[in-house]
């Protein structure tokens, strides 16, 4: 809730681009704890966790890939879907370490 709170001011005080600099912390899916949860959930394919989370395929494909990081939106939108809160599906690290 602090993380999201967080990003949802970043972008509106204008700052958003140079806030979100190597040097803050940012959100990292924990991918092991996502697909575990995927398959008691039967979603085994990422355009049936799209469908479960209200998104296009392709915004969870990017994220997967690592083209895109998830915004507030798609954060609740995976809790939601995999019944699960978000410090159980992310971790906050360093920025630095996101590199």
């Amino acid at each position: 809730s602090f993380v999201i709170c967080s990003v949802l001011y970043l972008r509106t005080c204008g700052c958003y681009r140079s806030c979100m600099s190597t040097t803050h912390p940012t959100l990292k899916v924990r991918w092991d704890v996502v697909n575990a949860l995927r398959e008691t959930r039967d979603l085994e394919d990422d355009a049936a966790l799209a469908r479960a989370m209200g998104v296009d395929p392709s915004t969870v494909s990017r994220v997967i890939n690592g083209k895109s990081q998830p915004g507030p939106r798609f954060q609740a939108a995976l809790c939601l879907a995999l019944g699960a809160k978000l410090d159980h599906l992310f971790s906050v690290i360093n920025g630095d370490a996101a590199a």
